[in-house]
């Protein structure tokens, strides 16, 4: 019985996986043609690019700029599990940004 549920529990734990970064804004750019997407490059090399519609956008935009001008930091939360924080570029998989606990100056 002992495996059986530990089974089941890993199956479960990976379901959710997901990867967390955490560094400062390096670069917004906003692409305003006819794609219509924002990109936010980290120091690290870790990013996102979303599209310009609905609310969400609006709100990254407001938090990655903030970050930008006051020098805190940014937690993404990308949908994949192990996504190297270091190289990820600009990934569409982006399913929560907060603040971070310590800013980086």
């Amino acid at each position: 019985m002992k495996p059986a549920l530990l089974a089941l529990f890993a199956l479960a734990g990976s379901a959710h996986a997901a990867t967390t970064c955490t560094d400062g804004v390096k670069q917004i750019t906003a692409d305003v043609g006819g794609n219509a997407r924002f990109y936010v490059l980290f120091s690290g090399g870790a990013g996102f690019d979303i599209p310009q519609s609905g609310e969400a956008y609006k709100i990254a935009l407001t938090m990655a700029s903030t970050s930008k001008l006051t020098g805190e930091r940014l937690t993404i939360t990308y949908a994949a599990d192990k996504v190297n924080c270091a190289g990820a570029g600009y990934r569409t998989d982006l399913v929560r940004i907060s603040t971070a606990d310590e800013p980086t100056r």
